[in-house]
Protein backbone atom coordinates (compact mmCIF):
# COMPACT_ATOMS: atom_id res chain seq x y z
CA UNK A 1 0.00 0.00 0.00
CA UNK A 2 1.36 3.45 -0.86
CA UNK A 3 2.14 5.94 1.89
CA UNK A 4 -0.28 8.77 2.67
CA UNK A 5 -1.09 11.38 1.69
CA UNK A 6 -1.75 10.39 -1.89
CA UNK A 7 -1.87 13.05 -4.57
CA UNK A 8 -4.33 12.39 -7.35
CA UNK A 9 -3.05 13.91 -10.60
CA UNK A 10 -6.13 14.68 -12.66
CA UNK A 11 -7.04 16.51 -15.87
CA UNK A 12 -9.06 19.57 -14.87
CA UNK A 13 -10.18 19.99 -18.49
CA UNK A 14 -12.02 16.67 -18.36
CA UNK A 15 -15.61 17.34 -17.28
CA UNK A 16 -16.19 13.81 -15.99
CA UNK A 17 -12.89 13.77 -14.14
CA UNK A 18 -13.67 17.13 -12.54
CA UNK A 19 -17.08 15.87 -11.38
CA UNK A 20 -15.47 12.86 -9.76
CA UNK A 21 -12.87 15.09 -8.08
CA UNK A 22 -15.69 17.19 -6.56
CA UNK A 23 -17.25 13.99 -5.17
CA UNK A 24 -13.92 12.68 -3.89
CA UNK A 25 -13.03 16.01 -2.27
CA UNK A 26 -16.28 15.91 -0.34
CA UNK A 27 -15.23 12.56 1.17
CA UNK A 28 -11.44 12.83 1.35
CA UNK A 29 -9.41 13.82 4.37
CA UNK A 30 -6.42 16.01 3.40
CA UNK A 31 -4.06 13.77 5.35
CA UNK A 32 -5.05 10.87 3.08
CA UNK A 33 -5.82 12.39 -0.33
CA UNK A 34 -4.82 15.58 -2.12
CA UNK A 35 -5.60 16.74 -5.62
CA UNK A 36 -3.49 18.32 -8.35
CA UNK A 37 -4.85 19.50 -11.69
CA UNK A 38 -2.16 18.60 -14.22
CA UNK A 39 -3.40 21.37 -16.52
CA UNK A 40 -3.05 24.09 -13.87
CA UNK A 41 -0.48 26.79 -14.59
CA UNK A 42 1.33 26.08 -11.31
CA UNK A 43 1.67 22.33 -11.91
CA UNK A 44 5.30 21.22 -12.01
CA UNK A 45 5.66 17.66 -13.30
CA UNK A 46 9.45 17.50 -12.85
CA UNK A 47 9.08 15.50 -9.62
CA UNK A 48 6.55 13.14 -11.20
CA UNK A 49 8.90 11.57 -13.72
CA UNK A 50 6.47 11.06 -16.61
CA UNK A 51 5.55 13.21 -19.58
CA UNK A 52 2.42 15.36 -19.81
CA UNK A 53 1.17 13.02 -22.54
CA UNK A 54 1.53 10.01 -20.20
CA UNK A 55 -0.28 11.90 -17.43
CA UNK A 56 -3.14 12.65 -19.81
CA UNK A 57 -3.37 9.04 -21.00
CA UNK A 58 -4.24 7.59 -17.57
CA UNK A 59 -4.91 8.58 -13.99
CA UNK A 60 -1.78 8.79 -11.89
CA UNK A 61 -1.50 8.89 -8.12
CA UNK A 62 1.68 9.78 -6.27
CA UNK A 63 2.22 8.59 -2.72
CA UNK A 64 4.08 10.51 -0.02
CA UNK A 65 7.16 8.35 -0.61
CA UNK A 66 7.18 9.21 -4.34
CA UNK A 67 5.75 5.93 -5.63
CA UNK A 68 3.58 6.40 -8.70
CA UNK A 69 0.51 4.31 -9.46
CA UNK A 70 -1.20 4.38 -12.86
CA UNK A 71 -4.57 3.41 -14.27
CA UNK A 72 -6.87 1.02 -12.39
CA UNK A 73 -4.43 0.59 -9.49
CA UNK A 74 -4.32 4.38 -9.07
CA UNK A 75 -8.13 4.42 -9.00
CA UNK A 76 -8.17 1.65 -6.39
CA UNK A 77 -5.69 3.59 -4.23
CA UNK A 78 -7.89 6.70 -4.45
CA UNK A 79 -11.01 4.73 -3.54
CA UNK A 80 -9.17 3.15 -0.60
CA UNK A 81 -8.06 6.60 0.57
CA UNK A 82 -11.67 7.82 0.72
CA UNK A 83 -12.86 4.68 2.50
CA UNK A 84 -14.52 2.82 -0.36
CA UNK A 85 -12.76 -0.42 0.59
CA UNK A 86 -15.78 -2.55 -0.31
CA UNK A 87 -15.70 -1.25 -3.89
CA UNK A 88 -11.96 -1.91 -4.06
CA UNK A 89 -12.39 -5.47 -2.79
CA UNK A 90 -15.13 -6.09 -5.36
CA UNK A 91 -12.91 -4.69 -8.13
CA UNK A 92 -10.27 -7.29 -7.26
CA UNK A 93 -12.52 -10.34 -7.62
CA UNK A 94 -11.50 -12.52 -10.59
CA UNK A 95 -14.18 -11.67 -13.15
CA UNK A 96 -14.95 -8.22 -11.77
CA UNK A 97 -11.28 -7.20 -11.88
CA UNK A 98 -11.22 -7.83 -15.62
CA UNK A 99 -14.41 -5.79 -16.07
CA UNK A 100 -13.15 -2.97 -13.84
CA UNK A 101 -9.73 -2.81 -15.49
CA UNK A 102 -11.15 -3.13 -19.02
CA UNK A 103 -13.79 -0.50 -18.28
CA UNK A 104 -11.14 1.83 -16.91
CA UNK A 105 -8.96 1.54 -20.03
CA UNK A 106 -11.99 1.95 -22.33
CA UNK A 107 -12.86 5.15 -20.46
CA UNK A 108 -9.23 6.34 -20.66
CA UNK A 109 -9.29 5.95 -24.45
CA UNK A 110 -12.67 7.71 -24.72
CA UNK A 111 -11.96 10.45 -22.16
CA UNK A 112 -10.34 13.02 -24.47
CA UNK A 113 -13.62 13.27 -26.38
CA UNK A 114 -15.38 14.23 -23.12
CA UNK A 115 -13.34 17.41 -22.66
CA UNK A 116 -15.06 20.73 -22.10
CA UNK A 117 -15.10 23.28 -24.89
CA UNK A 118 -14.57 26.39 -22.78
CA UNK A 119 -12.90 28.34 -25.56
CA UNK A 120 -15.35 27.27 -28.26
CA UNK A 121 -13.07 24.65 -29.75
CA UNK A 122 -12.14 21.24 -28.43
CA UNK A 123 -8.69 19.83 -28.78
CA UNK A 124 -7.08 16.95 -26.99
CA UNK A 125 -3.63 17.79 -25.92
Amino acid sequence: MPSYPLTMLYDGDCALCSREVVLLKSRAKPERLRFQDIRAADFDRTGVGVSQQELLAALHVMSADGALLRGPEAMRAVYTAVGWDCLVRLSRLPLLSQLFDGGYWAFARWRPASRRCDSGSCSSG
